[in-house]
């Protein structure tokens, strides 16, 4: 039975066909391991925290809009500074920003709403320093052969800390009283911040070299290509639901419970769910798999939405968002790979490496779709039919990405 036990790992590792990942990138797969960490122990309650500390939905809606556009905004000079600076110099950038948000609101405590823009700025400016080096990462320490399986196992880590985390931080927001628990969660949460920092030493890396912002000539010169035309146009449709559906989704959840610990159980049932979604999509994602799949992901996605805005009750919302936490991973997926394949396209077109600007490029799109979708939410009248009925409107625009992807793997070339 012992023997049985010590060779899981291996089986599981021959499942997802893990075998030659380097060393690097698991000491990337580590640092990253930290961060989810440190955003899950208390990310999802940073919208309760407001509305316990005096703000409404509106205020909430308003932040993480204010989060979307200050990123956009400040992914513009990541490509120029990825000359001069290393990935990994930049990461460690984003992680102390970061820091600094959670710092703030360990700080202000109920005085937090009152400075919600400057914790979004600090936020947002974490994001863009943190995510950018992460797709480098990604890309630079896989190949061809083996970058699937790196990405799937990358989603199966942080979701078994997705798994474990929040029914953690949710039971410590709900025992102890007052703000005492988010103090306790936002506090560990800046010490695993400090952890992913320091994991960054074991992972090379190095300025691109390159002159001028990479970005520029990618929009002057490349814009007219078909995949990268198609990546962005993408991205915006997709980017108008993504950004208010899984915030808003989680805040339905607490709205039918009024209990921060159904919500961390919530958000470990969707970790469990996606974890295994990771699992299957190493194993069997193969190019025609996902030109039909990624449509019937979109179908179904509008399905249970019309479905719980028909019939909106706490199960319904739950059921939503367990899910949907399947349809999305496996959509996230599709999305990270197609962004590759396109950095890869313009590489070997141009012989210069076109990673940065790529990226960067289409975070800056996903960033507008998702300040497009929550000013739409901000200006539906709050009485307007189903609290879900959002959702299912979202769901409906965030549909043409689905076929844009779909013709996008059929025409890759």
């Amino acid at each position: 039975m012992f023997r049985q036990l010590t060779r899981l790992p291996a089986r599981l590792a021959n499942f997802l066909g893990l075998a030659y990942l380097s060393r690097e990138f698991l000491t990337f797969l580590r640092m990253h391991g930290f961060f989810v960490l440190a955003v899950n122990l208390s990310g999802i309650f940073i919208g309760t925290f407001m509305l316990q500390s005096g703000g409404d939905m509106f205020i909430v809606g308003v932040f993480y809009m204010l989060c979307f556009l200050f990123e956009g905004a400040i992914y513009f000079i990541i490509p120029w500074l990825l000359n001069k600076l290393s990935p990994t110099a930049l990461s460690r950038i984003g992680l102390v920003f970061y820091t600094c948000s959670y710092i703030t609101l360990l700080t202000l405590r109920d005085d937090a709403v009152r400075v919600f823009p400057l914790i979004a700025l600090l936020s947002a400016t974490g994001a863009c320093f943190y995510w950018v080096p992460y797709h480098i990462y990604t890309v630079q320490y896989t190949h061809l052969g083996n970058r699937q399986q790196g990405m799937s196992l990358t989603g199966v880590v942080s979701n078994l800390i997705v798994l474990l985390t929040p029914p953690i931080s949710g039971s410590v927001i709900y025992f102890l009283p007052g703000m005492n628990g988010y103090v306790a969660v936002f506090f560990v949460s800046v010490l695993m911040f400090a952890a992913a920092a320091l994991t960054t030493r074991g992972m090379p890396s190095r300025p691109s070299g390159q002159t001028g912002n990479p970005l520029l000539r990618l929009i002057k010169n490349d814009l007219r290509d078909r995949l990268v035309s198609g990546l962005l146009l993408a991205h915006i449709f997709y980017g108008v639901r993504e950004g208010l559906f899984m915030y808003y989704l989680n805040l339905l959840v607490f709205r039918t419970t009024a209990s921060e610990f159904v919500m961390g159980i919530n958000t470990t049932g969707r970790g469990i769910l996606i974890m295994v979604t990771y699992m299957l999509i190493a194993r069997y994602n193969t190019p025609r798999v996902r030109r039909f799949a990624v449509i019937g992901a979109g179908l179904i996605a509008l399905l249970l939405s019309g479905g719980a805005a028909l019939y909106f009750t706490a199960f319904t919302v739950i059921a939503l968002s367990l899910l949907d936490a399947v349809l999305q991973s496996y959509n996230l997926n599709t999305f990270q790979l197609v962004t590759y394949h396109v950095c890869d396209h313009l590489t070997k077109k141009s012989g210069v490496e076109r990673r940065s600007e790529v990226v960067t490029l289409r975070s800056m799109v996903l960033n507008a779709g998702r300040v497009i979708g929550i000013a739409l939410f901000l200006m539906v009248p709050p009485d307007l039919g189903s609290p879900a009925l959002m959702l299912f409107v979202l769901s409906l625009i965030a549909l043409p990405a689905a076929f844009i992807l779909h013709k996008m793997e059929k025409n890759r070339v």
